[in-house]
């Protein structure tokens, strides 16, 4: 670790989501997510800090268009322009340099240039190291400082540009907002883009953290071919044309940040929480997501080679897609889609998994003492919906979902040292969708003002979301035992459960009473596996908690939505996972 700079400087990416998911298509989101990818990380291949020339990415070396945007990394043009320069940290759209404070007037203009090359811009900002500073020095004031100073100026600018109107000019095909500048003559409709659509479209090459997931999700997966859209998705899903976002944050990570105060440990914390999310994600894909082999059918149509044999390279438009695409990934950040019936189990793997191995590193690295190294929880949403509901609105959908998620979390963090972690879903059925708090007001609550003096207002929430890990571990066990039974009884459930209360119970019991007793036992087991003890006579409703006389809740819309993305047979898979 550099202890002769005298500043840190730290620069933020500003607007990631807007940038990345600027238009609807995957193979955009995918170049502009490489694009930021490229150019907040080190570059494995570049100079050192010594100075010297920079080594740029080299498009044509890793298979992208001859036009591609030719990225020097911004580490690397750090340690060119600040010789002597330590990079603290690089990832998730956010950068972290110690270096002289007579460079940092060099190198915020090419940092900003680098950016607006690809149709990005970045905020820079930085202070002043106390003199003599070592690496036991507790610089908190100075971090503290450096994030009010970004705060400050990302509050200073613009939220939004007015653009030049002239019937000469022509908005971008693609996002809408920029105006075209180029023609691209390779597509076959020629579309007019703009600077950066042209730069996202030509950026072929995977991220810098496709080679880790691939180690870790395995040949099976590594070996196909990406998606070239959302459909390709959503035609392995059962049922067909559905697809699932995960979106996934870290919990509480900007406190944790503020207590850490030596750059030594802020800087093992942001490698540890960066490659923890990167290993639990490639793990969960490789636990949920591998190629599965149906009955009749050859080992080269799942584009697994036959026993014995390595991959051949083969015509890829012959092969069949992976099943998901990673959309972004850094930091604690991350936004992926996947086939409709594995997201859910994607997202409780990468949960878990995370928080397990960010407990066992910070034990390894000796700091299970300190306040910050707890073991880090995610927060996720998942949303399924159609592969041609609008990709904007389901984003924003996930990312209420998760807001609720981190909410509920955050509640709970009053009774643990930091907040829990937190699993939220949504199923969309209709356009009305555009709001997971609305949604769940208009359509999950009911509220029964009292009849009588005396009495308290009653209140009936048609959901147990969001889950904890070992609840929604629990939620998919119990549909996945209720799926082997007539989906339309656990429709009439849900049915009653929109009911007035008494006329909802009476038909809930009325529908119990009808089915085989076998089944019976099986309803009323699974539910309470899930929910805990009732009375039978409030069925389908249960006490919200312990010492709640005023609030009850149901499994049942929560089962219902989930039940055609589940299959029995998964009940062996799901317990011996």
């Amino acid at each position: 670790m550099l202890v002769s700079g005298d500043a840190l400087l730290l620069i933020d990416t500003d607007r990631i989501k807007g940038f990345v998911f600027a238009t609807p298509y995957l193979r955009d989101i995918r170049g502009g997510s490489a694009l930021l990818d490229r150019l907040n990380r080190e570059d494995p291949q570049g100079s050192d800090a010594g100075g010297g020339e920079p080594a740029r990415v080299d498009p044509a070396a890793a298979g992208a268009p001859a036009n591609a945007v030719d990225l020097t990394p911004v580490p690397t043009l750090v340690a060119r322009l600040a010789p002597g320069s330590e990079c603290i940290y690089a990832n998730g759209g956010t950068a972290l340099f110690a270096l002289s404070e007579a460079c940092v007037k060099r190198v915020i203009p090419e940092v900003s240039r680098a950016y607006a090359a690809v149709g990005a811009s970045a905020t820079s900002v930085w202070v002043s190291l106390p003199e003599g500073w070592t690496q036991e020095t507790d610089l908190g004031p100075q971090l503290r400082l450096l994030a009010h100073r970004l705060r400050v100026a990302k509050d200073e600018r613009p939220t939004h540009t007015v653009l030049a109107s002239s019937p000469f000019l022509r908005p971008c095909e693609a996002c809408g907002v920029e105006y075209s500048r180029n023609r691209l003559k390779r597509d076959r409709r020629q579309q007019r883009l703009c600077p950066a659509c042209l730069a996202r479209r030509d950026s072929a090459r995977d991220a810098t953290w496709a080679s880790d997931l691939r180690n870790e999700m395995g040949a099976d997966l590594a070996r196909l071919p990406p998606p070239d859209d959302f459909e390709e998705i959503a035609e392995t899903s059962s049922p067909s044309g559905y697809i699932g976002l995960i979106y996934a944050d870290g919990n509480g990570m900007g406190q944790r940040v503020s207590k850490i105060g030596r750059l030594t440990h802020l800087q093992n914390f942001a490698s540890i929480v960066d490659t923890s999310l990167k290993a639990a994600v490639g793990r969960a894909l490789q636990s949920h997501l591998r190629p599965e082999r149906r009955k009749g059918e050859s080992p080269s149509e799942t584009g697994q080679p036959p026993e014995g044999e390595a991959p051949s390279a083969g015509d890829d438009s012959r092969k069949p897609r992976r099943p998901f695409e990673v959309l972004m990934l850094g930091g604690d950040d991350l936004v992926m889609v996947t086939r409709a019936q594995s997201a859910l189990d994607v997202a409780l793997a990468t949960v878990e998994e995370f928080e397990r191995l960010t407990g066992e590193k910070f034990k390894s690295h000796g700091y299970a003492g300190e306040e910050w190294a707890k073991p880090v929880s995610l927060s996720a949403a998942v949303v399924i919906s159609h592969s041609h509901f609008p990709f904007g609105s389901l984003l924003h959908l996930a990312e209420t979902a998760l807001k609720a998620a981190k909410r509920d979390g955050a509640r709970a963090a009053a009774q643990v040292a930091s907040p829990p972690a937190r699993i939220n879903f949504l199923v969309v059925s209709s356009a009305s969708h555009v709001d997971f708090d609305d949604y769940r007001e208009d359509q999950l609550e009911l509220k029964l003002e009292p009849e009588r003096a005396g009495e308290k207002r009653r209140e009936f929430v048609l959901t147990a979301r969001p889950y904890s890990p070992t609840g929604l571990n629990g939620l998919l066990t119990v549909t996945r035992k209720l799926a082997a039974l007539p989906h339309s009884r656990i429709q009439q459930f849900r049915e009653a459960c929109y009911m007035k209360p008494l006329r909802g119970q009476v038909e809930a019991l009325a529908t119990l009473a009808r089915m085989k007793e076998k089944d019976r036992a099986l309803v009323w087991e699974a539910v309470t596996e899930t929910m805990g003890r009732c009375d039978r006579r409030e069925f389908p409703w249960f006490p919200a908690g312990s010492g709640s006389d005023d609030k009850r809740r149901t499994p049942f819309v929560d089962i219902a939505e989930l039940m055609p993305f589940v299959k029995p047979q998964e009940v062996g898979e799901r317990d011996g996972r």
